[in-house]
C-alpha cells in the first residue's frame, strides 16, 4: 500500500481502465464514459486532489 503513485491529469488511457476495472459490477454496469469524466471532474470540486481529464 505504501506505492501510490499520484497524478494531476487523467489520460484517455486512465478512463478506458477504470471504465474496464468496473464494467462488471452492478452498481456501475450501465455507466457510460461521459458518467466517469464527469465524476472525475466532481472529485476537484469537492477535495484537493484536482484531477484534469483530457480526451
Amino acid at each position: 500500500m505504501d506505492n501510490y503513485r499520484i497524478v494531476e491529469t487523467v489520460t484517455e488511457n486512465q478512463v478506458s481502465d477504470l471504465m474496464d476495472l468496473y464494467k462488471n459490477e452492478f452498481w456501475c454496469d450501465k455507466r457510460r464514459r461521459e458518467d466517469v469524466v464527469k465524476m472525475l471532474a466532481a472529485i476537484a470540486k469537492f477535495s484537493s486532489f484536482k484531477p484534469q481529464v483530457f480526451l
